[in-house]
């Protein structure tokens, strides 16, 4: 096998890897990635986004999932970042926000009970990215034991990739 068949196949597994990332919720954070965007009216701080969150890439992946975990979408989607750019609009703010909810609640309690006391423990930065890593993701469901999430950096602040 030559060098570029294993490079390829490993380029293969990246868009599985991503679609992993928010395993049980994947299909509910994935989904907004190509209806919130960036575009339409200049963004208001949410009530969420008003305290001007600005914590590490570990806290706000923790944020967000114990946000989800606790149905509380506006402060999931004031940390999302669709396509790795963070929602700036108002609308953006509020697509995200009714779809996730539609999308929560679709899903089994249980599932969202466990996202409750999920510590995240770390995550490798390099630059203005952070790649959080199952070993880093303590207390996780079992459907989220291989998940592997993305975040950016944008002004003083880190977003989940979605």
């Amino acid at each position: 096998m030559s060098a570029h068949a294993g490079s390829g196949r490993r380029r293969g597994t990246v868009p599985v890897v991503v679609a992993m990332v928010v395993v049980g919720l994947g299909v509910a954070l994935l989904s907004l990635t190509t209806s919130t965007g960036s575009s339409g009216l200049p963004a208001r701080p949410s009530a969420a986004a008003a305290e001007s969150w600005s914590g590490s890439p570990s806290e706000t992946l923790e944020r967000m999932l114990r946000a989800l975990g606790t149905g509380e979408v506006e402060a999931a989607c004031s940390v999302a970042a669709p396509d790795g750019f963070p929602i700036t609009t108002i609308s953006g703010q509020r697509r995200c926000q009714r779809e996730l909810r539609a999308k929560l609640d679709d899903l089994d309690p249980r599932l969202l009970e466990a996202y409750r006391d999920i510590e995240v423990r770390g995550a490798t930065v390099e630059g203005n990215s952070a790649t959080v890593r199952p070993h880093q993701v303590v207390g996780a469901p079992v459907a989220m034991l291989n998940a592997v999430f993305v975040l950016v950096e944008a002004g003083d602040s880190w977003y989940v990739v979605v």
